[in-house]
């Protein structure tokens, strides 16, 4: 699972999802290992001046892992891509774990 949110905050989402993983990577704690500066702003959502960083790292995850095919739910990653990628349609935009982080703030 490969998304934006702080790794324990992805990990409560998943815990009533029942949903089966073998891995999970976040952005946000990628970012800040990386030296990468994050900030949040008042609703508790995370954001970085290095958009570039943060747009390129699920691409550069599944290059490194070997992951043979992405999907995500917005379009904004794409051209990163040289791993197929497809792009999920949801009914709510806002997915269950951003709305999870929201309840964070």
């Amino acid at each position: 699972i490969l998304s934006g949110p702080p790794k324990e905050v992805i990990l409560k989402e998943l815990e009533g999802l029942q949903i089966p993983y073998t891995h999970i990577f976040s952005i946000v704690d990628h970012c800040k290992e990386s030296g990468v500066e994050m900030y949040q702003d008042k609703e508790g959502h995370w954001w970085t001046r290095d958009e570039y960083f943060w747009d390129k790292a699920k691409s550069d995850y599944c290059v490194k892992h070997k992951i043979d095919l992405h999907l995500d739910d917005s379009d904004r990653y794409g051209h990163f891509f040289t791993t197929p990628y497809a792009r999920v349609f949801t009914k709510d935009k806002r997915s269950m774990i951003g709305r999870a982080a929201n309840k964070e703030s």
